[in-house]
């Protein structure tokens, strides 16, 4: 492992994926998901089919939106229960990306093979926003700056990273220096996006296979920042990553990589900087050989945890002092 382990006290909570019931509109019952090990029956569950991405709202409130290979749902109580929202015209597996705005939990953007989208209630209508002309490719990734809300951010299959400063209406390229793909030609798929929730213009983009990258102009220029993440490229896609930023100090990065241990077999990692990325120690955290991790979102009921959602529940993990995560790791 590089870098220096922090323990952590990871508790699994009663989240469970119920990957063999339909969500639309369910409402407690008893059901068995499809997956090996210990099933909390009681607790809050994901919707069925395999995620694709998650976002929740900023505003306080336990809102979180899930799209997977079989919808869109929604959630105004932490995963209890699930709501299914229709994104016309995009069929079911079309959402890749998804987004809230940090003042209106209701304000949702969808990205993925359809284009982009916006609804301003919470899934009931939807309009089409512009898209880049540069953009052939799938979106993979949405951002919303916190303090400029006006200010966006997606990450495309192909084209990298493109910022609207107006909500969607103008966009210009900002992906200078982010790595090209294995094959060459074009940049890697960007996987992940966060914004500091004090600086618009600061910036962090996850890719499956180069780790994470960052900004501080505006997506005007980007640059590795794996210092302690271990060796990158990684010789084939595992997953996508996730990162969450805190709120209360936004120096404080907490992050969840995927790496191959043999080609049936991937290990979920969490990592933590303190420093805005500059430097990463490991986690130690407990998930199951048999569950995979997919993302990480923030505690609503407490800001000093960071829930990690991983294939077979979730884990509560909670923010390390920053006096304990100030030592410099070996370079990876």
């Amino acid at each position: 492992m590089i870098g220096r382990l922090l323990r952590v006290s990871g508790v699994i909570v009663a989240l469970v994926w119920a990957v063999s019931t339909s969500a639309s509109g369910e409402r407690g019952g008893d059901h068995t998901a499809g997956t090996s090990g210990a099933m909390h029956e009681s607790g809050p569950r994901l919707p069925v089919g395999q995620p694709k991405a998650m976002a929740q709202s900023a505003s306080g409130s336990q809102r979180l939106y899930v799209a997977t290979e079989t919808g869109l749902f929604t959630s105004d109580d932490k995963g209890h229960h699930w709501d299914r929202l229709r994104v016309a015209p995009l069929t079911n597996g079309d959402v890749l990306a998804l987004a809230v705005h940090p003042l209106h939990e209701g304000h949702l953007f969808v990205g993925g093979r359809g284009g982009l989208w916006k609804s301003l209630d919470g899934g009931g209508s939807w309009r089409s926003l512009s898209t880049p002309a540069e953009t052939r490719s799938a979106i993979r990734s949405i951002a919303v700056a916190p303090t400029v809300p006006e200010t966006i951010y997606i990450g495309t299959d192909q084209e990298g990273v493109f910022r609207s400063p107006d909500g969607g209406r103008v966009w210009s390229p900002a992906g200078q220096g982010l790595p090209e793909a294995l094959a060459g030609g074009r940049v890697v798929p960007i996987r992940s996006l966060a914004i500091d929730p004090t600086n618009a213009s600061i910036a962090y983009a996850g890719t499956e296979l180069h780790g994470l990258y960052k900004t501080t102009d505006g997506g005007t220029s980007w640059a590795a920042t794996n210092r302690g993440l271990g060796l990158f490229p990684l010789p084939w896609r595992v997953g996508s990553p996730s990162m969450v930023i805190s709120h209360v100090d936004p120096r404080q990065i907490m992050a969840m990589l995927l790496r191959p241990l043999h080609s049936r077999l991937v290990k979920t990692f969490v990592y933590q900087s303190s420093d805005g990325g500059q430097h990463w120690f490991a986690l130690e955290v407990e998930v199951p050989l048999d569950a995979q991790g997919v993302t990480l979102a923030e505690d609503p009921s407490d800001p000093k945890y960071v829930v990690l959602f991983t294939t077979k529940g979730a884990i509560q993990l909670q923010w390390q002092p920053i006096a304990e995560t100030r030592h410099t790791g070996p370079k990876p």
